[in-house]
């Protein structure tokens, strides 16, 4: 398995990097999500669009009283059940996800963004990821 996912890092970067450290030319795949919070409304979710099939069982969490959570490029599952428990338990979003990235050998591959319960929100996007990937967490 970690095999498996070092010849996935591997084949990133090299989508990535291609000829003069840029990209190779043709379409790029590409995944966009979103999290928030309305407070007001005391509403939570996620959603994301993919040229990936069946995304929305990979990307997309969410849970009452926890928040909310998107995890995309080399995707890790474990970040939305994990960073649902933490802010469940009153961790806030940026700690959570420290925590999860602190804690993954690949998080250089990752992308996540999430908002908590009381509707503050981070984002991490690793450093593997196309340069152009990104986040924004605000109002």
């Amino acid at each position: 398995m970690r095999e498996e996912r070092e010849g996935e890092i591997a084949a990133m970067r090299q989508v990535r990097c291609g000829g003069n450290g840029g990209f190779r030319a043709g379409p790029r795949p590409s995944t966009f999500s979103i999290v928030a919070a309305d407070l007001a409304a005391c509403e939570w979710g996620v959603a994301v669009a993919s040229k990936f099939l069946a995304v929305g069982a990979v990307v997309p969490w969410a849970r009452a009283g926890a928040g909310a959570v998107a995890t995309q490029a080399l995707a890790n599952t474990a970040y939305g059940p994990d960073a649902l428990a933490l802010m469940e338990a009153g961790v806030g979003a940026e700690e959570a996800l420290r925590r999860l990235v602190d804690a993954d050998p690949e998080s250089e591959a990752r992308q996540a963004g999430l908002v908590d319960a009381r509707g503050q929100a981070a984002t991490y996007t690793g450093s593997a990821c196309l340069p152009w990937a990104g986040g924004f967490a605000g109002e």
